[in-house]
């Protein structure tokens, strides 16, 4: 007789997954480096999850939805424009901290695969569903606020685009001063942007 997958050992397996590749980095993927990783065996890996692929495919939609939880938290608050700058820059100084440095690479990481695997329906899917996953509480954040629908979606885009070329460039710099110099950046892309919204509604 088969035996029966246990939910919450395989969820527990997943979550240790997820935290592993965010600590050493999803690039090298191997299931038996892994499993000895989180204190298992590949058999057992495989057994919950069905194949190496299988694993990566459900290691990278939790990873994705890590990063859902973070966004809708934080813009689901937001009832005026001063609002949407306080939580955008609430959120940019979370993402862009040490204690949030190895989630950011590791979402850097698993960009760059997909764009390398781009020719697999999965990937091709996973670059789109982690560009809305962002894209649409800011839209959605900025239509409540007055901005009709299609520009909503540009301006989401404006500040995502901008916020995320930001974050990729203080990856490779240690210094106080170019810290300093990317959360002014990221300042003067959100007062553009204000300003710019009463122009477009």
């Amino acid at each position: 007789m088969a035996r029966i997958s246990d939910p919450k050992l395989k969820e527990e397996l997943l979550k240790k997954s997820v935290d592993a590749c965010i600590q050493d980095g999803f690039s090298g993927f191997s299931l038996r480096t892994l499993a000895d990783q989180i204190g298992t065996s590949h058999r057992m890996l495989i057994y919950h999850f069905g194949s190496t692929q299988k694993l990566f495919e459900t290691i990278l939609g939790e990873f994705r939805k890590r990063n859902v939880a973070i966004i809708q938290e934080e813009f689901s608050q937001a009832k005026s424009s001063e609002d949407f700058v306080r939580i955008t820059q609430r959120l940019w100084k979370r993402l862009s901290s040490q204690e949030n440095r190895n989630l950011m690479i590791s979402y850097f990481e698993v960009q760059n695969y997909c764009l390398r695997n781009g020719d697999t329906r999965r990937t091709s899917e996973y670059l789109e569903a982690t560009l809305e996953t962002w894209l649409k509480p800011i839209a959605a954040t900025l239509a409540r606020l007055g901005v009709n629908g299609p520009q909503s979606r540009v301006i989401g885009r404006l500040i995502l685009s901008g916020g995320r070329g930001l974050l990729l460039d203080g990856m490779g710099s240690g210094s106080t001063t170019d810290q300093k110099e990317l959360q002014r950046s990221f300042d003067l892309l959100l007062e553009a942007v204000i300003q710019v919204i009463p122009k477009i509604r």
